[in-house]
This record gives C-alpha cells, structure tokens and sequence, in this order.
C-alpha cells in the first residue's frame, strides 16, 4: 500500500469523517475496492480500537440494496465508510443507518487514481464553494438549464431544500460521497429537454430525454429506453445537482464526474433518501457539460463558469 493512500485514507478519517477514540467504526467493502476499504480501515484503527472491516459481494447496479445482514450491521455503528464497487448512497440500508445516528460516507467506484487526486483536497475551499451555491438555490423558485448539448430545461425549485456534499460528515445522522463536490435537491416538478453529455455505460453521449411534470416522456435511444421502463419509477426526474469539486475530471465514473466543477447533473430514480418521495431500484446521474444555469433570473453559471 502506498504512502499516500495511506496518509489520504488519514485525511478521510480525521478531517472529513472526524472519528473519535471510543467510536465504532465500520468499513464495507467489495472485491473491486478492497485496498481502498482496507487503506481505511487501517487509519480508522489509528483512530479507534473499534473498527471493523465487512466485506460483501459486489452489487449489479446502483442505488440496489445490500444483504439483509449487512443492512443490519450498519446500523450498529457511529461511522460507516462504503467503498464498493456500486452505490449504496440511495438505498434503505443507507438510510436506515443514518437515521439511527451513523454518519455515513459512501465510495461508489472509487479507484486508487481518483482516491488521491479528488479527495485530497482543500476542503476548506471546496465547502466555502458550497455554501455559497447552497444560498443561491435556496433563495430561488425556478431553474433554467441550457447546454451546447441542446439541453433547454426548466425547473421548480421552491422549498426544495438544498443540500451541501461538502466532505463533513462529522455529526450524527450526516452523509454524502467521496470524492465530494455537489450541491443538490429534489426538484418539486421540470419540464424540458435534456441531452445527457455523460451517463456511465448506461447511455450513449448526446441521447436526447423529453420531460414533462417531472417524469421522462420519451428517451430518443431505444437501449436506454427500454431500460428506463424497466424499473419502477425510473422515469422519475430525482436530483438536481451541480458539481464544485476543481480536483475531479470527466473519468467516465459518476461518482467523479458528477462532482466536477463547471458540470451540473439530473438524476433518474430514487430520492425519498434526501427530501423526495420516490423509491426505486435506481439512481442514474445524468451529466451536462457547459451548462448555462439561471436561479429566478439570476446567471450563476456561464457555459461552465461558475459565476458566484
């Protein structure tokens, strides 16, 4: 194990999870991402006597429930860190944790690459960014995105409440991924067109999605299509976000291209896990590049400059 993966896994624990001697520690891991799971547990057992490792079979897709048991070992511990191949961000085992008090980081994908380059990072920066973008949305009623692309999309955003993954994850209840760098909310109703830039392997580059009250109309991909009809409330538009992270890079990973600044993101599926009312299976996390952001009639972004 390198040195900096070592010293980065450090920095996880100290500064973004802020574990304390006497806490319990978990970390779930998978065969993909076990020298990352295993680079934290051993600076979480710097931290703490309490700290354990569990390993799981990997998951088929995102957003898809873990083992019962391990669902149940989660929420016996202070801090749960999730590296693994999948998402476990948007999932009951997740939730369930968190509202039993854990504070939760989750890891989906990461790779030794994107570990040292996009969560060592300043946060201090990264969260002053976040907070100032958080006000923004949180002052405003509507948002207009528009792309190169061809996206045209409007949304309601009055209460919606939004929400900082800014890397702290030091009280109870708390939760978001690393790499961190996204400031996002459920939307109250959209309508439009997006043409997604980056959606993993899911889709292909520049597929064109209709909307309208909030749920995809029609997908102009017949693979994407089908798989959007697939699964219950897939249709469902889920997430709003925009990415402040400097350090993160288009690498056809999600986790990371979400996060990138000069990027913004809608997402499909599930959000009753952070102020929305819709479950499903998924949770697919559509990248626009350059986009054009306006809050009421406020620019706050400039074909990728963020302009807060």
């Amino acid at each position: 194990m390198s040195d900096m993966i070592a010293k980065t896994a450090e920095m996880v624990i100290d500064k973004c999870m802020g574990v304390r001697h006497g806490e319990k520690v978990l970390i779930v891991t998978d065969s993909f991402a076990e020298k990352i799971g295993q680079a934290l547990y051993d600076a979480s057992a710097k931290a703490t006597k309490d700290a354990f490792l569990l390993k799981i079979p990997q998951t088929s897709v995102d957003g898809e429930e873990p083992a019962r048991e391990a669902a149940d070992i989660m929420k016996k511990f202070d801090v749960v860190l999730c590296p693994t191949r999948h998402s476990l961000t948007h999932t009951k085992a997740r939730k369930a944790a968190t509202s039993n008090g854990a504070r939760i980081a989750t890891l989906p994908g990461i790779t030794e690459e994107m570990f040292l380059r996009a969560v060592n990072i300043d946060y201090n920066e990264l969260r002053e960014r976040c907070r100032k973008l958080s006000e923004a949305l949180g002052h405003a009623s509507r948002a207009k995105i528009v792309t190169p692309s061809g996206t045209d999309f409007r949304l309601d955003i009055a209460r919606s409440g939004a929400l900082e993954d800014n890397g702290s994850y030091t009280k109870p209840k708390e939760y978001g991924n690393l790499p961190a760098g996204e400031v996002f909310l459920p939307p109250k109703d959209s309508a439009g067109i997006i043409v997604i830039d980056h959606l993993k392997d899911i889709c292909r580059s520049k597929t064109k999605v209709s909307i309208r009250n909030n749920m995809v109309q029609e997908v102009f991909d017949k693979s994407f299509h089908d798989l959007m009809w697939k699964y219950k409330n897939a249709r469902n538009i889920a997430e709003f976000g925009i990415g402040v992270n400097s350090k993160a890079i288009l690498s056809g990973n999600t986790l990371e291209d979400e996060k990138v600044l000069g990027t913004c993101h809608i997402a499909f599926g599930s959000n009753f896990d952070f102020g929305g009312k819709i479950k499903s299976e998924v949770h697919w996390d559509a990248v626009l590049l350059k986009p054009t952001i306006y809050l009421d009639d406020r620019k706050i972004m400039d074909e990728g400059d963020l302009l807060l």
